[in-house]
């Protein structure tokens, strides 16, 4: 049985995800839904912007292949899964909540509720992917938690089953597919530029790079730990490649190297 406060969460959330009164007859509902505006829709094509959020959960990235993604349920049962990197779908996708996934995210989230956790739970475990999960209310306010490990159980249930609902169904293309961010016109895509901290051995850093096959081509100052290195573009897409190296502990900076214009 829920408790007061669970249960008030419970209507909450059932009313987010179910558009009609629970007191409406049934004989009126199956009138409403042969009404143009009740005809079943597809997912795609449905505005996202016009749609209130009520749950998002977002993946990111380790030092590994950790699946990069977004999933975020809308009003109305609609689901959007945006993949990013290592997932099998990249883009913007959409579909339905099935009945049953329905029903055991109502159970779930009559026993969540993200205000009374705290905003970030740390980890000793650096190479974890960091996931946060967002509460969205209709008036606007948000709550988000973050963590890797050591989050409290009903948290770490509750990204369980988005995690299952995000590998499985049939998910489309979503017409709103956002446009996918391209490289710049001079930039050296197998090329990047880096400065590692202070006593840090290259040839051990090297090493940690060993399956996208990074090598230094040039040192670029001789006073400071400025380097060309090059990588496989084929193991590792560029944008993946430079992400990876910024988050490296013994790295300063990064960027793409660049192509020189020939002068006029």
């Amino acid at each position: 049985m829920l408790t007061n406060q669970s249960g008030r969460q419970h209507d909450r959330w059932l009313k987010y995800l179910y558009p009609f009164p629970m007191s409406t007859p049934r004989y009126l509902l199956a009138l409403l839904c042969v009404l143009p505006a009740c005809l079943p829709m597809s997912s795609t094509s449905v505005k996202l912007e016009k749609l209130q959020k009520r749950l998002a959960m977002e993946t990111g990235p380790c030092f590994g292949t950790c699946p990069v993604y977004t999933l975020t349920v809308y009003e109305k049962d609609l689901i959007t899964y945006e993949g990013r990197r290592y997932t099998e779908r990249t883009g913007l996708y959409s579909r339905f909540l099935t009945k049953s996934e329905r029903q055991r995210l109502e159970n779930a989230m009559s026993e969540v509720d993200l205000w009374t956790y705290q905003d970030v739970y740390r980890s000793q475990i650096p190479d974890m992917a960091t996931v946060t999960l967002t509460q969205y209310e209709p008036d606007g306010r948000k709550k988000s938690v973050r963590g890797k490990d050591g989050r409290p159980e009903p948290i770490m249930q509750l990204e369980e089953l988005l995690r299952e609902i995000a590998e499985q169904g049939d998910w489309k293309k979503h017409k709103d597919q956002p446009e996918q961010p391209s490289l710049a016109a001079d930039a050296v895509p197998n090329e990047l530029i880096v400065q590692l901290k202070g006593r840090v051995d290259v040839q051990q850093w090297l090493a940690k790079y060993r399956d996208q096959n990074m090598q230094i081509r040039k040192k670029l100052s001789p006073d400071r730990a400025y380097f060309l290195v090059s990588f496989d573009a084929n193991a590792i897409s560029p944008q993946d490649m430079l992400e990876r190296v910024r988050r490296d502990p013994d790295v300063s900076g990064a960027q793409f190297n660049k192509r020189l214009s020939p002068r006029e």
